[in-house]
């Protein structure tokens, strides 16, 4: 009886503790579907909250899932369902990315590369395309068999529009949105590489004789609208297969294929010197301007695009020598070019010893006191016989001989001693800049000149300020940004000259020690209300200021440009509007004023 009593006794504790056990697993499973149901409600916010969409490819059931954002864009279910995944994704790509999409998808399966990787324009159920930038992974079997792929989807429009402009700023002139300089390089040197002998590749380079005068005469605003109203001439002059580019200030390229004889050549040159003759209307103005001529032909003359250019502009200049208002073949004689370049060294190499240097003063006014707070020191050379001639024109001249280094020491012990004779005037306090090249700044005694020089005149190294443009930082930046934190640590400001024309400035700002920006003057131009050009000053000025820049903006030349640029809170301006650059006596009566 005992025995059967103990028996019940112990099945109901076994059943106790099985219900206890039971309990137990309850619980943990309904924490287990909460925990899942928290896991995956997570997962759910993180799809839908993301930017980017998630996608998955299930290869051997042709399933595709993408995240709800995206789907509801993409219009896959208006397609033949018949066709694969691919066969319509591939639809909805636009027709000039597909091939390198696909050339991408293919090389990624055949083990190509570590993960998929692609740009290309994605038709959206609006009807327009939007750049996508797609990621993906392939998942295989232990067959090595592709069963699955996952990835995501970004939408890169907004990038893609401002590499666009950035590419615009980099490759197309600003004022008639042709291509540039660095363009027309590229452009020849593809037809170089296309060049199959059927045809020659000639070059026209057109200069516009006595613009400068205009420029000076009229202003600049009316130059731009003449330089304008001149390339409309010209793209109605040539044909549809011919390249036209702005390669300089006031000078234009024709690119052009044709049979090649002196002959044909002619003819053309001739119809452009004619189709100048007449006025050009602008305004109440009637323009009379003639051109120069340069003319190169592929393959007679230069084996590549920078040869080629620089034998046109040779022979441009050769053009304006005999008189202007004619064309010049590049040729063995235009070494008489070369010859005279030779000349001109030997004076430039003359002028620090026979005083023929002199320094202007174009004054800088800091918007909030009104008042002249600095000056940029530009020189100026009086040649005894020439006259005057341009920096433009001696200043490359210098560097390629490597006078630059001894001018560019006068500049700066003529500045410092402006400066002790302004500082004996009361005029202490004026920051005076002063324009360096690359190749002054890779030379061994640069800072060591610069402190010796500040000590002989006493003059305070926060008053010294040294502008460079991003070309000269692009020939050797580590070097250049060594030489630029010693000049920090000097106590010598540093500004970044003609900001916004290149490509990657902004990559610098966090790199180099910038004082001050200069925005360039072509952005300055057409500055005024709901205009581009403002919205990406007061983006640059607003940048600055937040990594502790001060900006500077130049060639303001208007009222209107000096009041948007105040309500931008630019710091400084400098331009005609407030004045042209001055000799140093001239300087002085604006320092009068304020004292």
């Amino acid at each position: 009886m005992d025995s059967k009593l103990d028996k019940v006794c112990h099945i109901c504790t076994n059943l106790g503790v099985m219900e206890e056990e039971f309990k137990n697993q309850y619980e943990m499973l309904k924490k287990n579907e909460e925990a899942l149901r928290v896991s995956e409600e997570r997962y759910r916010l993180a799809v839908e909250g993301a930017n980017d969409a998630l996608w998955d490819w299930d290869f051997t059931n042709n399933k595709f899932f993408i995240s709800e954002k995206w789907k509801e864009k993409i219009p896959l279910e208006v397609l033949n369902p018949k066709l694969s995944i691919i066969g319509r994704w591939t639809r909805l790509i636009h027709p000039k990315d597909l091939n390198d999409t696909l050339n991408a998808f293919k090389e990624y399966l055949r083990g190509g590369s570590d993960y998929f990787f692609s740009e290309y324009r994605l038709k959206i159920k609006s009807g327009e395309y939007k750049w996508v930038l797609t990621r993906g992974k392939l998942l295989r079997d232990r067959d090595g068999k592709a069963i699955r792929m996952a990835g995501s989807l970004s939408d890169i429009t907004d990038r893609k529009n401002y590499e666009e402009k950035i590419k615009q700023l980099a490759y197309y002139d600003r004022l008639t949105g042709l291509p540039n300089f660095h363009c027309s390089k590229e452009i020849i040197g593809e037809k170089i590489n296309a060049y199959n002998g059927e045809s020659r590749i000639v070059l026209f380079l057109v200069d516009l004789d006595n613009f400068r005068n205009i420029n000076d005469t009229l202003g600049h605003k009316f130059g731009d609208k003449l330089l304008i109203t001149v390339s409309e001439k010209i793209k109605k002059f040539i044909n549809k297969k011919d390249i036209l580019c702005k390669v300089g200030e006031d000078e234009f390229l024709i690119i052009k294929n044709m049979k090649g004889t002196k002959e044909e050549v002619e003819i053309f040159a001739k119809e452009i010197l004619n189709h100048f003759q007449g006025p050009i209307c602008i305004e109440e103005h009637e323009i009379y301007t003639t051109v120069s001529i340069g003319i190169d032909i592929y393959p007679n003359n230069g084996e590549d695009a920078f040869s080629l250019l620089r034998n046109v502009d040779t022979a441009m200049y050769a053009a304006k020598e005999k008189g202007r208002n004619t064309y010049e073949f590049f040729n063995t004689s235009i070494y008489k070019e070369i010859l005279e370049k030779t000349k001109l060294e030997a004076d430039l190499r003359r002028a620090i010893e026979n005083d023929e240097f002199e320094l202007y003063y174009q004054p800088q006014m800091n918007l909030k006191t009104e008042k002249i707070i600095g000056a940029e020191a530009l020189i100026r050379w009086n040649h005894p016989t020439r006259g005057l001639v341009s920096p433009a024109y001696f200043i490359p001249l210098a560097e390629s001989t490597g006078l630059i280094v001894s001018i560019g020491k006068w500049v700066i012990e003529t500045v410092c001693n402006q400066y002790m004779e302004w500082k004996k005037k009361g005029y202490d306090e004026i920051v005076i800049s002063v324009n360096v090249s690359s190749i002054q700044l890779q030379q061994k005694d640069f800072i060591f000149f610069i402190k010796e020089t500040l000590e002989k005149y006493d003059m305070k190294p926060e008053l010294l300020n040294i502008e460079i443009t991003e070309s000269t930082l692009m020939k050797s930046i580590d070097s250049v940004a060594e030489k630029l934190k010693s000049l920090k640590d000097l106590g010598v400001g540093v500004s970044l000259d003609d900001f916004g024309t290149g490509y990657s400035s902004l990559s610098y700002l966090k790199k180099l020690p910038i004082d001050t920006l200069k925005i360039d003057k072509s952005f300055v131009d057409d500055v005024k209300n709901g205009s581009v050009e403002e919205a990406i000053t007061a983006e640059i000025i607003q940048l600055a200021h937040k990594m502790k820049i001060d900006v500077v903006a130049e060639g303001v030349e208007e009222e209107v440009q000096l009041q948007v640029l105040r309500v931008q809170n630019c710091d400084k301006i400098q331009g005609y509007v407030l004045s042209r650059p001055l000799p140093k006596e001239k300087v002085e009566i604006f320092l009068k004023k304020q004292h």
